[in-house]
């Protein structure tokens, strides 16, 4: 369930969709919230071609925290990954062309001296 109230955008799942309960939108400051996270607004995005995961052309919001700040996995030698610690949440809110669906696309991932913590991706698709 998706509910809308002061300024802020929550969500409500049960089962595979209870990460969703640990997430909202500020709308008024223009971040997302997921757990003790707040991830800053990064850019629009658009795909013009259907060559990608969701096999459709697409557009989204994006917001993003790294940290430390400006690191991302790209970047990064082995060395490096294995004595760095390293958070990075991507979400992702968006519409499929072809379909015209909402979608969410929640990433995150930690690594705490070299060790993977978490790794999760998903999409979430709304009608």
């Amino acid at each position: 369930m998706v509910t809308h109230k002061d300024n802020a955008i929550h969500f409500t799942g049960m089962g595979k969709l209870a990460v969703l309960n640990e997430v909202w939108i500020d709308l008024g400051r223009n971040e997302v919230h997921m757990a003790n996270y707040v991830l800053p607004y990064s850019e629009e995005i658009s795909v013009d071609n259907a060559q990608n995961a969701f096999q459709s052309a697409w557009s989204a919001s994006k917001w993003e925290l790294a940290e430390p700040a400006g690191e991302t996995y790209e970047n990064m030698n082995m060395e490096k990954l294995r004595s760095m610690t390293m958070t990075l949440f991507q979400f992702n809110v968006g519409k499929l062309a072809a379909t015209g669906k909402t979608f969410l696309k929640i990433k995150g991932s930690k690594i705490d001296k070299g060790e993977k913590k978490f790794s999760f991706d998903s999409p979430f698709f709304f009608q």
